[in-house]
């Protein structure tokens, strides 16, 4: 322990630690404009006063002044019945998000249909689709 109080904890104090840069790299690599496109148009498109955003990525639900609901790891059909109960607005399916879901995979590909769903929006970024869903 006297080691560490002596020698270590000095040294590493003498490092520059420049919180700007390392700001400005954070905000590069996670950044998604994207999904403040997607909350404009929930915004623009509901008349719910605080539209209900099924998605695993809070920034829409800030930006759109909604609520989230969380997608669930489970199947497609309990994906729209949770949705229903919900009273879900949208489902947002991002690639990110959801490439590793064996059953829910497939609502980030724009050109598939998904009972219950109909295709608003998609968008590009760098992790894959973005898609928002309304419910039928």
């Amino acid at each position: 322990v006297p080691f560490f109080l002596t020698v270590l904890i000095p040294s590493f104090s003498q490092q520059q630690f420049n919180i700007f840069s390392y700001s400005n790299e954070f905000t590069k690599i996670h950044h998604r404009p994207q999904l403040m496109q997607i909350a404009e148009f929930v915004k623009a498109h509901t008349t719910n006063k605080k539209p209900i955003i099924m998605t695993r990525h809070e920034t829409i639900e800030f930006y759109s002044r909604g609520k989230t609901v969380y997608i669930p790891q489970a199947s497609y059909s309990e994906l729209i019945d949770y949705a229903k109960k919900n009273n879900a607005d949208y489902v947002v399916a991002w690639n990110r998000e959801l490439s590793q879901e064996k059953e829910l995979k497939d609502l980030a590909d724009y050109t598939k249909q998904h009972e219950g769903l109909k295709s608003e929006l998609t968008l590009s970024t760098p992790e894959g689709n973005l898609v928002i869903y309304s419910i039928n």
